[in-house]
């Protein structure tokens, strides 16, 4: 799969993933999806970040709770491209609102 069809592959998942975050019954917030110049995957346009809040509006922080976990589970099943950052080890560790495609060995 070339680059311009996974940049298609996670537009359409990011999207579903949004929707998905609103059926477990959380408000989300696109974040960061495109930082032209980084050399990563946001700067591919295959990843970007989640927020998540309570139905009052309270922020979710912690890239760990179980409502990232539930993102994060919903997101790896759709495709065996799709990382979560929450997964990530070393200095991209505690990264779960972080949804990406992998492409070239970067996610």
């Amino acid at each position: 799969m070339n680059l311009h069809q996974k940049q298609a592959l996670f537009s359409d998942l990011f999207s579903r993933l949004v929707q998905q975050a609103q059926n477990f019954g959380y408000v989300a917030v696109i974040d960061r999806v495109s930082v032209p110049g980084d050399s990563r995957c946001h700067g591919m346009r295959l990843a970007g970040d989640l927020l998540l809040f309570k139905p009052d509006g309270t922020y979710i922080k912690n890239g760990f709770d179980e409502s990232y976990k539930k993102c994060g589970k919903w997101w790896k099943s759709q495709h065996p491209l799709c990382r979560w950052g929450g997964d990530f080890k070393g200095k991209n560790a505690g990264d779960g609102n972080h949804f990406s495609i992998t492409h070239g060995g970067k996610s």
